[in-house]
């Protein structure tokens, strides 16, 4: 599908993206596997940002995604070292 939309984590080798097929993944950018995804929407995401928390905590911060929908989806993003 599509991506809609892409973001580097500025700390991580981990690149987050919003797709055509309704859902966000989270890529480990070395081995270009996915991660996490999450699903949700009922329509494509038209826009998509994050929040990335400080190094040292339990997750390493939040996506948000918004699309015609009308719906903000917020996700938590795994932390370091989450399978």
């Amino acid at each position: 599908a599509a991506v809609v939309a892409l973001e580097w984590h500025p700390r991580q080798p981990t690149v987050v993206s919003a797709s055509a097929d309704l859902k966000v993944r989270v890529w480990d950018a070395r081995s270009g596997a996915a991660v996490a995804e999450y699903a949700g929407a009922t329509d494509v995401p038209l826009c998509m940002t994050c929040a990335f928390a400080p190094a040292g905590g339990p997750s390493d911060g939040f996506v948000v995604t918004g699309g015609d929908d009308k719906v903000a989806r917020v996700f938590s993003l795994p932390g370091p070292g989450a399978p």
